[in-house]
């Protein structure tokens, strides 16, 4: 029996030592060291601490207070740095202008295109009409409504968009011009171009669809440049730089505008009205250009209304402080009528407080009383500089609806050039787009 409690006891003692070696130690067993920590995003996991192999002493190995793992930091995701949130569009600054008033001639004008000065034979007829009559001055195109380069132009930009067809020399044209004492000004065509429209998208105005804008004309439909684009601005003066400097007496500005309301195009990246981007524009030139004579043409309802009629960007008080010339185009047969058919909006136009039902056929008090009011609403503009220099009609308007059309023969060239006299102006240019000027319709004889 007694051998029998030896060998038991011999057994339990060898159980206890294989235990104790494999370190299963029951305090320790659910520590967090012992289960690892997840972490948020992909780290180093932490090492746990090594438990070691405890030994058996007679005073029992009390119980450690829990190692808690230190839970890792989440490495935070980089924020790309974010380019700076542009305000809507940066608010333009307006240009200042050139306010100097200048010495302008008289000038008794025609106009030409470039046809009608590459031809020779028509061009000594022009010649022959300016050295038998009043005429002393021609306006010629150099820009044309395509947006065509009609002279030797070396401008890059045209150059790369296949903008210049040349059809004249400047300088030998200008040469010929002043050895017959006649005033030579270059009309340029602005903004409606369709050669750059199209070569330069982001010049031209566009349809809310992001297309380029389209105006329909008689002849097929044109894009127009956006006069706020500073760019197609830049673009225009070196034109008209050039052909200064080549020899032109003086540069005039047409199509200087927006083609209007009711066009379908998108105006929403304009933060001013639309007079202050023709005005910021024209102030530039006539900074740039100080050196030269500058004009522009207008609508013949700009002078008559106080507002930005048609919503083009002109109104009197646009170019009270840069341009030398204003050139309103004040045609008898463009004011609205009493018909219900062309031109007609079953009232007529009133002008200067008298209503004309027909205005075509009263080419002197149209002519008077627009220049009239012109006068009146610019003497109330402080330090108006230009002067006024209107074309006149010198095409029948045989498209507006019977009764509301007359010939215009002598008696009415007359009629409209005794109009601007008598309205305190001494220049005119008469307007054809199709030349038929003869000695007895520019001097009434």
């Amino acid at each position: 029996m007694k051998k029998i409690k030896i060998l038991i006891m011999v057994i339990m003692t060898i159980s206890l030592l294989v235990s104790c070696g494999n370190g299963e130690v029951v305090e320790n067993s659910q520590t967090p060291a012992a289960t690892p920590t997840s972490s948020v995003e992909p780290t180093e996991q932490p090492t746990a601490t090594p438990v070691g192999t405890p030994k058996p002493t007679t005073t029992p190995l009390p119980s450690p207070s829990p190692t808690v793992a230190p839970t890792p930091t989440p490495t935070p995701t980089p924020t790309p740095t974010q380019s700076p949130i542009p305000s809507q569009t940066p608010t333009p600054t307006m240009v200042p202008g050139n306010p100097e008033v200048k010495e302008i001639p008289v000038v008794r004008a025609i106009y030409l295109s470039e046809s009608h000065i590459s031809n020779r034979t028509r061009f000594e007829t022009w010649l022959k009409l300016a050295e038998e009559t009043q005429i002393n001055a021609f306006v010629i195109n150099v820009k044309n409504d395509s947006g065509y380069l009609v002279y030797d132009s070396q401008n890059e930009t045209a150059k790369a968009a296949g903008a210049i067809a040349p059809a004249f020399n400047v300088k030998a044209l200008t040469d010929e011009l002043h050895a017959n004492d006649i005033y030579a000004i270059a009309r340029i065509v602005c903004f409606k171009d369709d050669v750059m429209g199209e070569f330069n998208s982001d010049w031209a105005l566009k349809k809310e669809d992001g297309t380029n804008y389209r105006e329909i004309t008689n002849s097929g439909s044109t894009t127009w440049m956006d006069i706020s684009n500073v760019e197609a601005g830049n673009y225009i003066v070196e034109i008209a730089r050039e052909v200064l400097e080549k020899g032109f007496d003086e540069v005039q500005f047409d199509y200087i505008r927006f083609p209007g309301n009711g066009h379908g195009v998108d105006y929403s990246n304009l933060t001013e009205s639309r007079e202050f981007y023709t005005e910021r524009f024209i102030n530039y030139a006539s900074s740039e250009l100080s050196d030269y004579i500058l004009s522009v043409d207008i609508f013949g309802i700009t002078c008559i209304e106080s507002y930005d009629a048609g919503g083009i960007g002109q109104s009197l008080e646009v170019f009270s402080q840069n341009v030398d010339v204003i050139s309103p185009m004040i045609y008898p047969s463009h004011y609205a009528n009493s018909s219900n058919s062309t031109m007609g909006n079953g009232v007529g136009s009133i002008i200067n407080g008298n209503l004309y039902e027909k205005p075509d056929l009263d080419p002197y008090g149209v002519v008077y009383d627009t220049l009239a009011l012109a006068t009146s609403k610019m003497a109330k503009i402080e330090n108006f500089k230009a002067t006024m220099r209107p074309y006149i009609q010198g095409f029948t308007a045989s498209y507006l609806p019977k009764g509301y059309w007359a010939e215009y023969d002598a008696e009415k060239f007359q009629l409209q050039m005794q109009a601007v006299y008598d309205a305190g102006y001494d220049s005119w240019i008469i307007w054809d787009s199709s030349p038929s000027y003869t000695n007895d319709l520019v001097d009434g004889e």
